[in-house]
């Protein structure tokens, strides 16, 4: 494989675009900038599209060269988990008799999809095929899909490849346009703090991972900390949850949220809006519990968001930053000493905060731009 240039490329993605973009849809827009045409699959369905359709294709509004594409299959997904011969038979016939014939000839298929809904690349007829899990499921163990090169953010992920012919390859997550223009636009200068102190946390909250527990003690006993969420609290327009019931549990921790005087839910924010009320902050925070995480808590992709805009970023163990001081981090996946690491921080933020740091972490985040990241994957892909 050459290069990433004006190519042809059907990208598989496990969650429809939408509002909130994840590493795929990051890199979908990144390509189409270098002057590929792009095709975004989302996830399938077994109902007809809304024009009544196997596959509709419909260009994204704001990016040239991408189009979303909507794919039907008529099948069962109960198949797939029981029947699963027939299932990738079905599958394989709607993909050389529909999708394939809808599409113009694909010089390159790149695969997110953990789901194993597409077993084997070779359907699709291409000339290259990238597989890049990000994150880990039960069933990946060896199964490369017949990609020519593997690649992912977590080193417990690329692990199930271990004993694979497949090339494969770490490689960190990647930082958004919007972001990648805001940090090249920022100049650090000296912190001093102008009223309350703000820390922002951006992503989903009905996510389990989040360590509720930890953070409303962080939020009760740092009062005069202002809290800001920016990211979904329910599944009214959230594109990487499925809908359903929310755990009583969680359902707690956002009513928590909703009467502490110290904290903003901004709620699901498009990008361009995001970074506005990003820059405003003087510090960012992420608490996982690592224990519920399939993905070890070794890497998260909003770091990358976090550290784009120079200020201190406190977190629960990362173990894709383990031997940095990129963040400021619990040492181990014991998240008791969050609350005191998070003091020390606000008690010295003007040091976490100074020009020398704010520069070294904006440095990082662009060298990790998904532009940088396709770089990165020409380089690694050009004898394959």
């Amino acid at each position: 494989m050459t290069d990433l240039n004006n190519k042809t490329i059907l990208l598989i993605s496990p969650q429809p675009w939408g509002d909130i973009y994840l590493s795929k849809h990051h890199y979908a827009i990144a390509l189409a900038k270098k002057g590929n045409k792009v095709f975004f699959l989302n996830p399938i369905t077994t109902q007809k599209t809304s024009f009544g359709k196997i596959v509709t294709i419909s260009p994204i509004e704001g990016v040239g060269n991408l189009f979303k594409v909507d794919f039907c299959i008529y099948s069962s997904f109960i198949l797939k988990f029981h029947l699963r011969f027939l299932f990738d038979k079905i599958l394989a016939f709607h993909i050389a008799n529909h999708l394939l014939k809808a599409l113009p000839k694909l010089a390159v298929v790149w695969d997110f999809d953990c789901g194993l809904f597409y077993k084997d690349l070779n359907a699709f007829n291409t000339d290259f095929s990238i597989y890049q899990p990000v994150d880990q499921i039960a069933n990946l163990s060896g199964n490369t899909k017949n990609a020519q090169v593997v690649f992912s953010i977590s080193s417990v992920i690329l692990a199930n490849f271990k004993d694979s012919a497949t090339p494969h390859f770490l490689l960190n997550h990647g930082l958004g346009r919007i972001f990648a223009d805001s940090a090249q636009a920022f100049k650090p200068d000296t912190w001093s703090q102008k009223g309350k102190i703000k820390f922002c946390y951006s992503g989903n909250l009905l996510i389990p991972l989040i360590e509720k527990e930890v953070l409303k003690k962080v939020i009760t006993q740092f009062e005069n900390v202002e809290f800001h969420f920016i990211g979904p609290f329910s599944y009214h327009n959230n594109n990487v949850s499925g809908y359903g019931t929310i755990s009583a549990e969680i359902e707690f921790f956002v009513g928590f949220l909703q009467q502490k005087s110290n904290v903003v839910l901004h709620g699901t924010k498009p990008q361009s809006e995001m970074v506005g009320i990003m820059a405003m902050m003087d510090g960012f925070f992420l608490c996982y519990d690592n224990a519920k995480d399939p993905n070890k808590g070794s890497n998260s992709h909003k770091i990358m968001e976090y550290l784009s805009f120079g200020k201190v970023v406190v977190s629960s163990r990362i173990s894709a930053y383990d031997g940095t001081d990129i963040l400021a981090m619990v040492a181990d996946d014991d998240n008791s000493n969050f609350l005191p690491l998070f003091e020390h921080v606000v008690n010295n933020i003007e040091v976490f905060n100074s020009i020398e740091n704010q520069q070294k972490r904006i440095n990082f985040a662009l060298d990790n731009t998904y532009t940088r990241q396709i770089e990165k994957i020409e380089v690694l892909i050009k004898d394959l």
